[in-house]
């Protein structure tokens, strides 16, 4: 009989051991993992325009109408980076000027009245 014969492996166990969060260090990654929308602002300014475009107010401080305006084209310039992401490598997809888009309206008005 060897001497592996008679060899028997030691039981293995698990030596890790799981680490308990306090309540501090549960708060903070939850706190982690909800961000505030950085345009939330803009888009209630938006919803707010829609929703009655003759009577909604504008700041009467510069300041804050600056900041507004800010906000919003930042809020545009967001949407376009994700649009293109979207779009990217799609074929016969081309940006419209504003009066391609007119032209393209009222070619449809006067096919309807026809």
């Amino acid at each position: 009989m060897s001497d592996s014969e008679d060899y028997e492996s030691p039981p293995t166990q698990a030596s890790s051991k799981k680490r308990k969060l306090s309540a501090k260090a549960t708060t903070s990654t939850k706190a982690k993992r909800a961000k505030k929308d950085p345009f939330a602002d803009a888009k209630e300014t938006i919803r707010t325009v829609l929703a009655a475009p003759d009577s909604f107010s504008l700041p009467d401080d510069n300041g804050e109408m600056r900041r507004l305006v800010v906000s919003i084209a930042e809020y545009t310039q967001s949407l376009e980076g994700i649009t293109a992401a979207a779009n990217a490598g799609r074929p016969g997809l081309e940006h419209k000027t504003v009066e391609d888009i007119k032209k393209r309206g009222f070619a449809q008005c006067e096919d309807n009245q026809g």
